[in-house]
């Protein structure tokens, strides 16, 4: 797993695949700053990453409001959610405990 630039997190199909309990204090000492970005909605702290096998995903909350602790984990691609997310709590060398939500799966 590699740190992209969060430009480079584009592509579709793009879904969501997990909530991760991750303090943002955590997230930095692992992967250093943060990406601050901005839509219609909110402005957003993120980090993005290209998975070993490539696929993009990326950590996202809400920068000034977030409604809970922790990031939401989206992915680009065709590939089963439940890989993405067990290859990225692997590369990412995370306890499977820090997943609290899923879309669609246990």
């Amino acid at each position: 797993m590699r740190r992209i630039n969060v430009v480079q997190f584009t592509g579709k199909p793009q879904a969501f695949v997990a909530h991760l309990e991750i303090e943002e204090e955590e997230a930095e000492r692992r992967w250093g700053p943060c990406d601050i970005t901005s839509d219609d909605f909110a402005s957003w702290i993120t980090f993005a990453f290209e998975l070993a096998d490539g696929t993009p995903v990326a950590l996202f909350r809400e920068r000034d409001f977030p409604p809970a602790p922790g990031f939401i984990m989206s992915a680009i691609g065709n590939r089963d959610l439940r890989d993405v997310l067990n290859i990225f709590l692997g590369e990412a060398d995370l306890p499977r405990d820090c997943v609290t939500g899923y879309k669609g799966f246990d």
